[in-house]
């Protein structure tokens, strides 16, 4: 050890998140109920009394997100046998839309189990693709258009790859890939794209029957642009055929295909993909921005490998060598990483939401205001529905094929059962919180602030009585929380914590 230095256990330690304490759960806290109550209270207004409550996994999504962290809602006990020392975790929301720290886990947990036990061993290629408005607005809320559409996509750029091989002279060529949909912009935005993890060739039988991947030459700008203009031509045909785009492209994304499912979500996941205000005094306005220095008109990108046209935009320049599992599993973070970070978020005096932006835009613009009622409809917009898979599997790796073991980097570690009433073992795809927190931050979870020896974990404390005792016993800071109700209640079906 360096001289001069004094070790500390604490500095390889994990330490316990206060989510109370920050922007984003305060401002849900003691803004939601209010704002959702005050649009399902102008939507019975204007519809005579009668309206259509918010989704019920809407109001879910806030309420859970509350509770997350919260030791007063349960936790796991930790214990030191050495020193007698005791450590808190509280328990996880686990939701998809606007959590930012479960969203984490979720993004380590898929990337590990992506590059530990599905993607198979070789070069891999992100494919990435982006689609105009319109079409956008018609996927965020028909999931079986959009489950249509991402194989139109999957089959078009596995043709490409097959081509190859049947150049080769190779038989029954065959592809893998997985598909992240994400439902985000960089700007608290709604918008729905495609990044697909390709092997970035082909698999092929050889004459032993054993199945083996041949990487190909990577596309030219103009192969991509072949490529993206095969997409268009059969997502337009597609969608025709379903009803949509009969008049054409429009820029105005409002228009109701007559789903009518719920009027509000329509409205504020159309304001969202505009990056419009959809609800309050500047409903139907651009988001505010700050730091803007100049008027730049909007151009497409221009880049190696990067096809644009009218609005279809195809990337396909990121490629991972078959040797670099740590870059691809870098990768496999960057497409499941979460739409929100609590980093960027801050408040001005006025109590404004200020969004700090990853990437400024051409014109110099930083950060996107938002009032608070805009912010939490922002939010609104983000959360996906329940029951839609947002990480797809293609070819050799979808879940029906016959040979994905055979391609997948390990075998299973579970064993065939001996007898027919015998079960298989749960799948090893949860990884635990100290090993994965141990993977990423190269950090012990577990490891003892006190005497530095290794804690266990020895209950889950769901019990209200004892997390009262146990919390009181450890001295801990009350990180209970109130529901404020800013808005009158009205007649229906609500869901909220004080009906």
């Amino acid at each position: 050890m360096t001289m001069g230095l004094k070790f500390q256990y604490s500095d390889l330690q994990y330490e316990r998140r206060q989510p109370e304490k920050t922007i984003l759960h305060r401002v849900i806290r003691e803004n939601f109920v209010g704002t959702l109550r005050s649009i399902e209270c102008a939507h019975a207004e204007s519809g005579g009394g009668f309206f259509t409550p918010l989704p019920y996994y809407v109001k879910n999504e806030f309420l859970k997100f509350l509770d997350c962290g919260i030791l007063e809602k349960g936790f796991l006990r930790l214990h030191c046998a050495s020193c007698n020392a005791s450590k808190l975790v509280g328990h996880s929301c686990k939701c998809r839309g606007i959590c930012p720290v479960c969203g984490n886990r979720r993004m380590a947990n898929t990337a590990a189990n992506l590059v530990d036990q599905v993607i198979p061993l070789g070069q891999v290629r992100q494919w990435v693709l982006s689609l105009p408005f319109q079409i956008r607005y018609i996927l965020a809320y028909n999931s079986e258009v959009l489950t249509s559409l991402l194989g139109i996509y999957f089959r078009v750029i596995s043709s490409y790859y097959i081509l190859a091989a049947k150049k080769m002279g190779l038989p029954n060529p065959r592809t893998a890939a997985v598909t992240f949909v994400q439902r985000f912009g960089g700007q608290l935005n709604l918008n729905i794209h495609f990044h697909t993890l390709f092997s970035d060739g082909f698999f092929y039988t050889n004459k032993k029957g054993i199945i083996l991947f041949k990487k190909i030459k990577a596309p030219s700008t103009e192969g991509v642009e072949k490529i993206n203009k095969k997409i268009i031509k059969r997502f337009v045909r597609a969608l025709r055929k379903r009803g949509f785009l009969n008049d054409g492209y429009k820029d105005d994304v409002t228009c109701d295909y007559g789903h009518a499912q719920n009027e509000f979500m329509t409205t504020a996941m159309a304001a969202s993909i505009g990056r419009k205000i959809a609800w309050g005094s500047r409903r139907g306005c651009k988001v505010q921005r700050i730091g803007q220095t100049n008027e730049v008109a909007w151009k497409p990108k221009q880049g190696l490998r990067l096809s644009y046209i009218n609005g279809f935009s195809l990337h396909a320049n990121v490629m991972v060598k078959s040797s670099d599992r740590v870059g691809l599993e870098e990768l496999c973070r960057y497409v499941a990483r979460p739409a929100l970070s609590n980093s960027r978020i801050s408040e001005d005096e006025q109590g404004n939401i200020i969004y700090a932006l990853k990437i400024p835009y051409t014109d110099g613009t930083t950060h996107l205001k938002f009032t608070i009622e805009e912010f939490i409809v922002a939010l609104v917009a983000l959360i996906p529905p329940p029951r839609v898979h947002l990480v797809r599997y293609h070819g050799l790796l979808g879940p029906n094929c016959k040979d994905r073991k055979k391609v997948i980097p390990i075998q299973s570690k579970a064993k065939e059962p001996k007898k027919e009433s015998d079960h298989y073992p749960p799948k090893e795809y949860w990884i635990k919180w100290d090993k994965l927190y141990q993977r990423v931050f190269k950090k012990d979870a577990l490891i003892c602030t006190k005497c530095g020896g290794t804690m266990k974990i020895v209950a889950d404390i769901t019990d209200p009585e004892a997390i009262k005792k146990i919390l009181s016993a450890l001295g801990l800071e009350d990180s209970s929380y109130t529901i404020k109700d800013g808005a009158p209640r009205i007649n229906g079906p609500t869901y909220y914590p004080s009906d």
